[in-house]
């Protein structure tokens, strides 16, 4: 379609198809496409078939095994059921010994029994029902007279309450009313207590207002409340008033008298020399203890062992070990830590990347000898001659389909070819075809080992690829490990350092570092030393310019310090008892001012507390200082008289009361005739209210005991008679019986129950024995029971139950045994799963078919359009190929002069430099695979349009990525075209209109409005 590289690349692109549709169905290095996994089922299908089939011989062997297995099954089942019968004799046997035996001592008992032939049972047992009930009645009548003369005692007690008739409402009042008056009784002498206390208050409160009685201005006298406070707070104020006099009295008695500091000697200098001395001896001894310092820091850091074992560890890594060394180090800058460690942090990587590519290169080693084992032993040369002979015919077939298609091609040689020619091209093709196809099916059962060994020789080849690949790496690794350390050593030439890894000189480069960094600090700190020592003696020498007196030559710096001290503390003292002096004075005129004013505040004072007590109904005088117990004293005695009156009228009504108790007490023991000893009134009203309940709850309690006796007395007068009945029924039994008294009927009676439990007894034996027994002579059993020894049968039990257990065992296993020989044959009858492997193998067979013929389809198709794309290339590419290169060679200003085109290759072309280097599309820069592409199409035009009718070319903005130059040689190229050719430039750009109009001056140019303004300037 349409001819030239293009039809070609369409037709490659064909090919490629068909080879990737014939790889999906089969490839030697791919385990997972239809025809490589159809030969695996295969393959397991025909191991399956193996495993399920069985030969007659196996068959045999498995019935002899099912026969003995069953034998012996059937031995042990016999063996078992005579155990189990002889241990069950023999449980049975041990079970009816101690039966047997306890049933002849109980015969032996019962014949030792003396029973009277002509005793009547049933007369023994009434005797005896009627013997224990006449023994019941004897002692419930007993009992109930016992209980009848109890309860008449107890009605005997109860005839008092007939005494109370007619007064029950008077001595009920004067016993509820009894408490009431002794609580009142109580209250009484409370009473008498608050009445003394108030009269002795009274007294007292009397004797503080210095009066001899009260009166009724005392009494009624109300003091305002005002006032009390008033007069209080006036009692506070004097208080105050003489306690602050007391106290400025004494602090100016101390203050008059002199103080001894004021007689003290004046200063030794001037306060103006002792201001020009003391900052020069503070500069002074500021320098001195600076100089100090400085020389404990340059000791300690000459002694420190951290700079001793630095400058040992940083010696230790040069070549010549003295101070000279280090000297080569002290103006040395040294790489960073952090420029090492990232050359050190490579160098792990490389080094742990060699070693995973160390054990890979190792592994795959291993697997490629076991690859190529594997070949040696898959290979057979006859499956490689039937491959060879398959080659030759197709080959052959190939051969003759081309040259028929080369002579179709050709008109000439075409229309001479006869019919007969033809068909017997026809012939020889299809027997080709016929014998492809026999070895085709000779191939296909021969697949199973050319697709293991493509699988191994594809897996070899990938061994050996990864061999290759991890040989370079380690090459690689390894140079870049030498380039590493060389970059690491260049930081530092001409220090002549002893041989070390990147790791070494990593830790000497830290401890270089701070060696010199330490250093640097004790030389700079040995120059503040000897700059301190010099403005320390500048200090001294300007010292003794100021200093009074002759400044000693080497005095030290505290004695001037104490010295200043001395001096500074004498002006300090000295103006210290100046202010204080000034002080005294002040405070003595402010204390003075102070005591006439609280003197006269004290006189006010005073005279309004005199003022207050004129209007006081008493005549006494009491201080100021006693207002509080005076009006105490008045607001007491008021309480107190008023308390005095309230209890004389309470203890007035207690007493009226406590008359009127006592007379209705004495009218009610008048009444009662009773003479009570020498009480309270209120302890006899209770005495008689307790006789009163008691008495009511007597007269209750009678009339229950009389119902309570009536009705024991009949149940007496019963039991009585039934005793009476009983009695004379056991006198005429015991006339029947024929025993005079009833203790022989008792013996009679004892035997023969003894003898009836003697029989009961011998029956359940007797049925348990028989329970026991096999068979129905009891006696035999019994006696053969007997026989036996008991230790005897208990080992002979205890062995029958091991052979039991042996025996279910091994049945067991004899079981299962069978089971499974049961199970085989099942499987053998039937043999489902050899028909299913059988099928299954059939039918991956049939599919394997299918997709074979596919794949040859697919494949000779893929030949036959190889041969056509080849033919086809040699007709049409050598002219496309040289219009190309004329092109490119004018795109490009003679830089590039040829393009070639590569069959069945990705990268198709290769671009030839005027240089002479051939290049891939891919190695050139954008614009010139523009170009490259540009000049293709062109070619492709111009071949195309030679050969058909010519077409319009439209051309749309295709230089947007072209610069200047590159444009100018497009535009000259396109002039240059053929002229039958119309082509049409789009574009927006000013420059590709400039170089039309500079390069193609007949080109016809129209401006579309939307952009006519902007080209409205071009000429």
């Amino acid at each position: 379609s349409g001819g030239g590289i293009g039809g070609i690349t369409r037709l490659e692109t064909l090919q490629g198809s068909l080879t990737d549709t014939a790889d999906q169905l089969f490839s030697p290095r791919a385990s997972k496409r239809p025809i490589n996994l159809l030969l695996r089922k295969i393959q397991d299908a025909r191991e399956e078939l193996r495993q399920s089939q069985l030969t007659p011989s196996a068959v045999e062997n498995l019935r002899s095994q099912m026969a003995q297995h069953q034998a012996e099954a059937l031995e042990l089942r016999e063996k078992q059921s005579a155990a189990l019968k002889r241990r069950s004799q023999a449980e049975r046997f041990l079970k009816a010994q101690p039966l047997c035996r306890r049933l002849r001592e109980l015969e032996q008992q019962l014949q030792r029994i003396d029973i009277p032939s002509d005793v009547d049972a049933k007369a023994l047992a009434n005797w005896s029902e009627l013997n224990r009930q006449r023994n019941e009645l004897d002692s419930l009548a007993t009992e109930t007279a016992t209980k009848i003369a109890t309860l008449k005692g107890e009605l005997n007690q109860f005839d008092d309450h007939k005494r109370f008739s007619g007064h029950e409402n008077s001595i009920q009042l004067v016993g509820n009313e009894a408490a009431v008056i002794e609580e009142k009784l109580g209250q009484l002498g409370d009473l008498q207590n608050r009445l003394d206390k108030a009269q002795s208050d009274r007294r007292k409160y009397l004797q503080t207002l210095k009066l001899a009685a009260s009166n009724a201005e005392v009494e009624s006298l109300a003091i305002p409340e005002t006032d009390a406070r008033r007069m209080t707070e006036l009692a506070k104020q004097k208080a105050a008033t003489e306690q602050k006099l007391l106290t400025m009295h004494a602090r100016l008695e101390a203050l008059s008298e002199r103080s001894p500091s004021e007689q003290e000697s004046q200063p030794t200098l001037d306060e103006n020399d002792l201001l020009e001395i003391e900052p020069a001896v503070e500069t002074l001894l500021d320098r001195q203890q600076k100089l100090n310092e400085l020389a404990t820091q340059v000791k300690q850091l000459e002694e420190s062992n951290q700079f001793r074992e630095l400058e040992r560890r940083t010696l230790r890594g040069l070549e010549s070990q003295s101070t000279a060394g280090l000297g080569l180090l002290t103006n040395r800058v040294l790489p960073t830590d952090e420029e090492l460690a990232e050359i050190d942090e490579a160098l792990e990587q490389i080094q742990q990347e060699h070693h995973a590519r160390r054990r890979g290169l190792d592994k795959t080693l291993k697997t490629k000898s076991e690859l190529l084992a594997k070949i040696s032993r898959t290979i057979r040369p006859h499956d490689n001659q039937l491959l060879t002979q398959w080659n030759e015919l197709r080959n052959s077939r190939d051969e003759i389909t081309r040259q028929w298609l080369d002579e179709l091609t050709q008109p000439l040689i075409a229309s001479s070819i006869s019919t007969t020619l033809q068909h017997s091209r026809l012939t020889q093709l299809e027997q080709l075809a016929g014998s492809l196809d026999t070895l085709h099916e000779q191939l296909l059962r021969c697949s199973e080992s050319f697709a293991e060994q493509a699988l191994l020789k594809d897996s070899l080849e990938k061994c050996e690829e990864e061999i290759a690949a991890d040989e370079e790496q380690l090459k690689l690794l390894a140079a870049r490990s030498e380039l590493l350390t060389a970059q690491a050593k260049e930081h530092f030439d001409g220090l002549n350092l002893r041989e070390m890894s990147v790791k070494q000189l990593r830790r000497w480069c830290a401890d270089a570092t701070q060696w010199q960094s330490m250093s640097a600090q004790l030389q700079q700190q040995r120059q503040q030393l000897y700059l301190q020592q010099s403005l320390i003696n500048d200090s001294r020498d300007g010292l003794a310019d100021l200093w009074p007196t002759a400044l000693p030559a080497a005095c030290p710096s505290e004695w001037l310090s104490q010295q200043l001290l001395d001096w500074k503390n004498e002006f300090k003292q000295s103006k210290e008892r100046e202010a204080e002096l000034k002080q005294r004075r002040t405070e003595c005129g402010r204390l003075t001012a102070e005591i006439e004013a609280l003197s006269d505040q004290k006189a006010s004072i005073l005279e309004e507390y005199a003022n207050w007590l004129q209007t006081l109904p008493i005549t006494s005088q009491h201080p100021l200082e006693e207002v509080q117990l005076l009006l105490e004293a008045i607001t007491g005695l008021q309480n107190s008289e008023q308390e005095y009156r309230h209890c004389q009228l309470a203890i007035e009504a207690i007493s009226e009361q406590q008359q009127a108790f006592e007379s209705a007490v004495a009218e009610i023991e008048a009444a009662l005739d009773v003479q009570l000893p020498k009480l309270p009134a209120t302890r006899k009203a209770q005495l008689f209210l307790e006789q009163l309940q008691a008495s009511q709850q007597h007269q209750q309690k009678s009339t229950r005991l009389s119902a309570t006796l009536e009705q024991v007395q009949k149940q007496h007068a019963e039991t009585v008679k039934k005793k009476t009945a009983a009695e004379k029924r056991i006198a005429a039994l015991c006339e029947v019986l024929g025993d005079s008294d009833a203790g022989s009927v008792h013996q009679s009676m004892q035997r023969l129950e003894t003898a009836d439990q003697l029989k009961s007894q011998i029956d359940r034996l007797r049925e348990s024995i028989a329970a026991l027994s096999p068979t129905p002579d009891v006696e035999a059993f019994a006696n053969e029971a007997q026989a036996c020894d008991a230790g005897e049968l208990e080992r002979e039990i205890h062995q029958l139950q091991q052979t039991i257990d042996s025996c279910d065992s091994q049945r067991e296993i004899a079981n299962r045994t069978i089971g499974s020989l049961e199970e085989k044959f099942e499987q053998l009858s039937v043999n489902h799963v050899a028909a299913e492997a059988r099928q299954k193998l059939q039918s991956l067979k049939a599919e394997l078919v299918e997709h074979a013929a596919s794949w040859l389809q697919y494949t000779t198709a893929k030949h036959i359009l190889q041969q056509s794309i080849e033919l086809y290339a040699d007709e049409n590419e050598p002219e496309l190929l040289r219009l190309a290169r004329e092109y490119l060679a004018q795109l490009t200003g003679g830089r590039y002069v040829g393009v070639n085109h590569v069959r069945g290759k990705n990268d198709s072309f290769t671009v030839t430099a005027a240089s002479g280097g051939a290049v891939s599309p891919d190695r050139l820069s954008s614009g010139t695979r523009e170009q490259l592409y540009l000049a293709l199409r062109m070619a492709y035009i111009t071949h195309h349009c030679h050969q058909r009718e010519p077409l319009p070319v439209l051309m749309d903005d295709c230089f947007v990525n072209f610069d200047d130059s590159r444009l100018r040689h497009a535009i000259q190229a396109i002039g240059s075209w053929d002229k039958s050719l119309q082509t049409v430039i789009f574009s927006c750009h000013l420059r590709t209109l400039k170089s039309v109009q500079a390069h193609i001056p007949d080109a016809k140019i129209i401006r579309l409005e939307s952009v006519g303004s902007e080209l409205a300037a071009v000429p």
